[in-house]
Formats: structure tokens, C-alpha cells, sequence
């Protein structure tokens, strides 16, 4: 990925986690978290496949990326999920960034929880949260969505 186009992710993911913060102070976050999400131990999941000798596949979910553009036109997360899980990978990747990727942070609470009936999917892959991480309010939104472990490129933190 160009300097240039990441540089650009980060002014956009600065943006949005200051207007996030107004919408949903961190307060809020904490205090509402969902009791019963079903969390699940990703670095477990990996550890157990390896024990038993077998490979461990972690599949990405993502609608677009600036290089392609739009990959999956119809994209439904759940129904990725679902092949993911029918085909034995060990986790699952889903890239939330939303202005380049296309992503969001509800797909990893869909994947999750069925919200319509409010009764789980059936879906019990550990997911990582993919997003440019550059605020540790983001880390508790992330939880907050369901998310099982998420991806920090150490380039991005600001020390």
C-alpha cells in the first residue's frame, strides 16, 4: 500500500474515532458492553489446531480494498462467515475500516449475533477485528462489537 494512501487512511480514521468519541463516549462503551457476547479465545483456537497437528487458517473478510476497489458487491458477512466456518478455517479476519474498505464494525456483531432474531448464527470462529488502530478508544468499540482479538500495526501507534 502507497505511504501516501495510508497516510490518507489515518487522517480519515483520526476523523472518525474524534466523531465516534462525541457519539459514543467511552463511558457509554464501558458501561453498556454486551454481558452475554460469546468471546472466544483466537490465539486458543490457533494453539489447538497446531496441537493436533493441523494447519491453522485465519480467512479474511472485506468488501473492498483501494487497490481492487470493490470485491464483493453483495456483501453479506454472516454468509462469508458461514463458508469460513464450513470449510474448517480455524478464524476469521473481518476488515472494518470504512471509507477505503468498506467495512464496518457491525459486521463483526452480525457475524456474531443474528440481530433480527437476536439469537446467535451458529458462527463460533474467533474473530479479529482488521482496522488501523491509532487510539485505544478503538480497541474498547471493538470489544464492545464482538470482536475476539484485533490487529495493531505498531507503525501506526504514536508513542
Amino acid at each position: 500500500m502507497a505511504k501516501n494512501i495510508l497516510q490518507n487512511i489515518i487522517k480519515k480514521k483520526e476523523i472518525r474515532v474524534a466523531e465516534l468519541k462525541k457519539k459514543k463516549p467511552l463511558e457509554s462503551i464501558l458501561e453498556h458492553a454486551p454481558d452475554s457476547m460469546n468471546y472466544i479465545n483466537f490465539k486458543e483456537a490457533i494453539e489447538k489446531r497446531i496441537s493436533n497437528g493441523k494447519i491453522s487458517l485465519v480467512a479474511e473478510s472485506k468488501k473492498a480494498s483501494p487497490s481492487a476497489g470493490v470485491i464483493i458487491k453483495d456483501y453479506n458477512p454472516v454468509e462469508i462467515a458461514k463458508i469460513y466456518q464450513s470449510k474448517k478455517a480455524t478464524c476469521l479476519s473481518v476488515l472494518t475500516e470504512e471509507d477505503f474498505f468498506l467495512g464496518n464494525l457491525s459486521h463483526i456483531y452480525k457475524i456474531k449475533l443474528n440481530s433480527n432474531a437476536m439469537e446467535s448464527t451458529g458462527i463460533t470462529l474467533p474473530i479479529l477485528c482488521k482496522d488501523f488502530f491509532i487510539d485505544t478508544y478503538q480497541v474498547h468499540l471493538s470489544k464492545y462489537y464482538g470482536a475476539d482479538a484485533i490487529l495493531i500495526i505498531l507503525s501506526l501507534i504514536h508513542i
